[in-house]
C-alpha cells in the first residue's frame, strides 16, 4: 500500500510540474499579444524552503509550497498566497497579502513586494497552535515561458515571528 502511494503521489507531482510546459506550448501556437499587456489576474504554485530564526520551537529548515493569486491594478499586483509545511514534527502555515510591483529588465521581469501575514505555529511535540501577524518585503525575478506561463523565484524575508526568509520558485499562469 505505501508504493501504491508513493507512486500516486510521484505521478500527480510529475503532471503538476509537467502542465506549465504543455500549456505554453499549445498557446505558443496561438500567437499573440506582447508579452505581460492584458492582464488582469494570475495564479501560481511554488516549492521552496523555509529558514527559521527565533521562532519559538522551529530550530529546522522546512521544506515549503504554497498558491498565490494575484491580481493587476493600475499601480501592480495585489497578490494573496498560502505557504504551507509540515515537517520535522512541525507545522507552519502562512497567510500573506503583498502589493507588489514588476521592474521589467530587457526579456526578465524583477519584482518587489511588501505585505502583512497571519502565521500558524504548531511545534514539534505539541499539540498547541500559536497564531502571530507579521509582515514581509520580498523581490525576485520571473521569465517568460510561454505565452501566460512564468517562471518565478522568490526571496522574502519575513518579521515576526521572530525572522525567516523563505526562498522558492514556481510558474505563475496570467490570465
Amino acid at each position: 500500500m505505501k508504493n501504491t502511494t508513493l507512486t500516486l503521489v510521484s505521478l500527480i507531482l510529475a503532471l503538476v510540474l509537467a502542465a506549465p510546459t504543455v500549456y505554453a506550448q499549445s498557446e505558443n501556437s496561438k500567437g499573440g499579444d506582447e508579452i505581460g499587456k492584458n492582464v488582469g489576474s494570475e495564479w501560481g504554485f511554488h516549492l521552496g524552503s523555509f529558514l527559521p530564526n527565533q521562532i519559538d520551537g522551529i530550530t529546522e529548515i522546512l521544506p515549503m509550497w504554497g498558491m498565490r493569486y494575484g491580481v493587476k491594478t493600475k499601480r501592480g499586483f495585489v497578490e494573496g498566497g498560502a505557504d504551507f509545511s509540515k515537517a520535522m514534527g512541525t507545522r507552519f502555515s502562512s497567510l500573506s497579502l503583498s502589493v507588489r510591483g514588476d521592474i521589467p529588465v530587457q526579456s526578465l521581469v524583477g519584482h518587489v513586494s511588501l505585505g502583512l501575514d497571519l502565521h500558524q505555529v504548531i511545534p514539534p511535540s505539541s499539540d498547541h497552535t500559536t497564531y502571530l501577524d507579521g509582515g514581509h518585503v520580498g523581490g525576485g525575478i520571473m521569465a517568460l515561458i510561454g505565452t501566460d506561463v512564468w517562471f518565478r523565484t522568490d526571496m522574502k524575508f519575513n518579521v515576526n515571528p521572530g525572522t525567516s526568509l523563505y526562498i522558492g520558485f514556481g510558474f505563475v499562469f496570467r490570465f
